[in-house]
Order: structure tokens, then sequence, then C-alpha cells
């Protein structure tokens, strides 16, 4: 499956031998942002915690969340800074499943501590 055929706009035949380079760049890039975004979730997670502070001990589903939450922000994190110091390790393909799926897991901790 190529970047192309994931949307309704085709690229037109001059732009697709750039598809790989896009792709790479694409990857990249959410690498480099997600940075300051994972970075940002620490203390937010520190201050949820203050505000849970009473249902914390009723509910240890709750804690459970926050494990899951914080041990998945250390994998991002780690694999974050593997990819730095060893770039061109990973396919593009592998880096861009790998951050999809720290996203998802990101988003089904917080979606199970609402719930």
């Amino acid at each position: 499956m190529s970047l192309a055929d994931l949307g309704p706009i085709r690229l037109p035949p001059e732009d697709a031998a750039y598809e790989a380079a896009l792709r790479d760049a694409l990857v990249g890039e959410l690498y480099d942002r997600s940075v300051a975004s994972l970075l940002a979730l620490v203390p937010v997670l520190l201050i949820l915690r203050a505000i849970f502070d009473f249902p914390w001990s009723r509910a240890p589903g709750l804690s459970w969340a926050f494990i899951f939450i914080g041990l998945v922000l250390a994998a991002r994190l780690s694999l974050l800074l593997w990819i730095r110091v060893n770039p061109g390790r990973l396919s593009t393909r592998v880096r861009s499943w790998c951050f999809l799926a720290g996203v998802t897991l990101t988003a089904l901790g917080f979606g199970a501590m609402n719930w």
C-alpha cells in the first residue's frame, strides 16, 4: 500500500516519484512534534493525580489506568530517543506504525481513566 492509496486525492504521476521522501518527511515531522506533547503529558498526569486523590483509593482501576499511561509514555519517549540515536535503523513504515500504536494506547489509557 502506498501513501497515495490512503486518501481520496491521488498523487499526480510527477509527484508519485517523491512519495517515499514525502512519507519519510511526514513521519519525521510526527516524531519531532511529539517530543513536546509527550513531555507536556507528564505534568498533566501529575495534575490529574492530584485531582483524583480521593477516588484514587476507591477505584483501583483508576490507578491501573495511570500506571498504563505512564508506561506507554515511557515507552514512547524511549523509542523516540532510540530513533534519534539510531537514525535509519527502522523503516518509515515501522516508525509510522509505532507512532500510531503509541497514540492509540495513550488514547485508550485516557479513555479507561474516564470510564
